[in-house]
């Protein structure tokens, strides 16, 4: 029984590494595949020295092999999100990062529920939400997606 045990671990073990090392995490030919894009980049000028400039985007997650045969159309449960940013853009001001609920797309209970700037290292988060068993919804495989 333990020499079993053991030939199995190794069997299962050398199926997940492959040749250079690294292990190799397969998906299911039916998992959906995704794209996201941020499209839509603008600033707008301060209106007055204590007023700052507004970056403003748009983020769209696109399901990109949705009606292919065998594969599952992707329901979106919930997501966190880190991006990077140029800290140049910051200058000797402070940044803040939040959503304009009018123009997305999700569900309420699926939007992210805060956001923060880590201006040290150059990152925009979006938090996680908790998932909501009770809504199902659907990521649009037409360009550009399904809008943040």
């Amino acid at each position: 029984m333990k020499n079993s045990f053991r030939s199995i671990l190794v069997i299962f073990l050398l199926t997940l590494v492959t040749s250079d090392g690294t292990i190799n995490a397969q998906t299911s030919p039916s998992d959906p595949r995704f794209e996201m894009t941020v499209k839509n980049i603008r600033t707008t000028n301060p209106v007055s020295i204590e007023r700052d400039s507004i970056i403003l985007f748009d983020i769209y997650l696109q399901q990109i092999n949705q009606g292919e045969p065998g594969v599952n159309d992707f329901e979106y449960c919930g997501g966190q999100f880190v991006w990077s940013y140029n800290r140049a853009i910051q200058g000797n001001g402070n940044l803040s990062f939040n959503i304009l609920p009018a123009g997305c797309e999700l569900p309420p209970s699926l939007r992210p529920p805060t956001f923060q700037v880590d201006s040290a290292n150059g990152y925009l988060k979006m938090a996680g939400n908790f998932f909501d068993p009770l809504v199902n919804f659907f990521i649009s495989g037409t360009w550009p997606g399904t809008k943040f």
